[in-house]
């Protein structure tokens, strides 16, 4: 998206007054803030550089997704202990230093 001018309340408005899931303008803006957030950088540097740490940190964000997906009924929950043994996984070769753990 364009950083030198955020859309105020009245432009992002739509013409309906739906706002959320069903604000079509919106979703045209998101998706055309993804295409050029795709198209400028690199997508596989940037995963990399999100991707926890330690062990500790992945555990800290195994267990936020977990009482996350907790308020939802009938979503797959990540088993106990499973940070560990996801951040030990993780290849350290320079190639693929803070690579995000391979899933299972």
């Amino acid at each position: 998206m364009n950083k030198e001018h955020r859309p105020t309340a009245d432009e992002t408005a739509s013409p309906t007054g739906v706002q959320g899931e069903g604000d079509y303008a919106a979703d045209r803006r998101y998706r055309a803030g993804v295409r050029q957030f795709i198209a400028t950088t690199n997508v596989a540097d940037a995963a990399r550089s999100a991707a926890p740490e330690s062990a500790a940190e992945a555990g800290e964000l195994l267990e936020a997704e977990r009482i996350g997906r907790s308020r939802v009924a009938g979503a797959p929950q990540p088993a106990p202990g499973r940070a560990r043994e996801l951040h030990e996984d993780t290849p350290t070769d320079s190639s693929s230093a803070g690579a995000p753990p391979s899933r299972r």
